[in-house]
């Protein structure tokens, strides 16, 4: 516990001082200085690895296609040695710490909030495991660094038993928004909408309310099946509707290719990622920000 402590404050070490973009919670809504935002953003596992030149051109591509948050890890190891902001031990690998920092001071003039991941699904019984005493733990610890920092815990399971987690992650982790991570199987978008309803209705149940955020959602390359354009728009409606507070255009590698290209966020080091986004994706990234801006308007 003190080597995650210890990693805790050398990853907030990272972000920058004086944020001009300060995202906050407002109820079951997510706040960007202070105004009630709709965080629509993408997945960019692997930022701490890539060049410069790939992130402000992909920096540049999020912004025109409306992403106003992004996802980044902080532990990538992938096919990427060089993404890894930290070394196995907590302690910072200072080359690819200051590109983490670069790439959130980046993002943070660009009016874009980040989500900086430590690890992931802490409920799936491997390595990755962190049961929710310890959750709490780090999460007191983080707070009494920066007691303004937004923390959560992803979860990866069935709707019922994420329902069911609901009241540890509200109640003894305390966390600021709830992130589940959903089924990755055809129809899943159908479910979205009512599914959120029921995150929502269980926390009110509990006393209280906060943001569901939807950071890893389905992807292409992941399984047999491979979503449309349509699926996605439709997971990201069904997300709005329900009241979600934030929904993210997940995209990783290709496992059913022997080396697992395109790579995606998985990999920035040698080709950018709105250079490896294939057809649908190329197509998805410019439909989002208007099924949001319409749900904003109420058609």
């Amino acid at each position: 516990m003190k080597r995650a402590c210890v990693f805790v404050a050398l990853l907030l070490s990272a972000l920058p001082a004086r944020a001009e973009t300060k995202l906050g919670v407002s109820g079951e809504r997510f706040t960007i200085n202070g105004a009630p935002t709709f965080l629509l953003g993408i997945s960019y596992y692997g930022g701490a690895g890539a060049p410069d030149e790939t992130v402000r051109r992909d920096l540049d591509d999020m912004r025109r296609d409306g992403f106003n948050w992004l996802r980044v890890w902080a532990t990538w190891g992938g096919p990427d040695p060089d993404a890894s902001a930290v070394g196995p031990n907590g302690s910072p690998r200072e080359a690819a710490m200051a590109r983490l920092r670069k790439l959130v001071e980046s993002c943070d003039a660009r009016g874009m909030a980040v989500d900086v991941t430590l690890s992931n699904e802490r409920n799936v019984g491997d390595a990755r495991f962190v049961s929710y005493d310890e959750l709490k733990t780090l999460r007191d610890y983080a707070k009494d660094l920066d007691p303004q920092r937004l923390i959560t815990a992803s979860h990866s399971s069935g709707d019922d038993d994420f329902l069911a987690a609901i009241e540890k992650y509200v109640s003894v982790v305390r966390v600021d928004f709830v992130a589940q991570h959903r089924g990755r199987y055809r129809g899943s978008a159908r479910e979205t909408e009512e599914m959120t309803r029921r995150y929502v209705r269980r926390m009110k149940d509990l006393g209280t309310v906060l943001p569901v955020h939807f950071q890893e959602p389905f992807r292409r390359g992941y399984a047999d099946w491979q979503p449309a354009a349509e699926d996605y728009e439709a997971d990201l409606r069904g997300a709005v509707r329900g009241g979600a507070a934030g929904w993210c255009f997940h995209n990783g590698d290709d496992r059913r290719t022997p080396d697992k290209r395109p790579r995606r966020s998985f990999d920035l080091h040698e080709h950018r990622l709105y250079e490896q986004l294939d057809d649908v994706e190329a197509t998805v990234v410019r439909r989002l920000k208007p099924v949001v801006d319409a749900a904003a308007a109420g058609q």
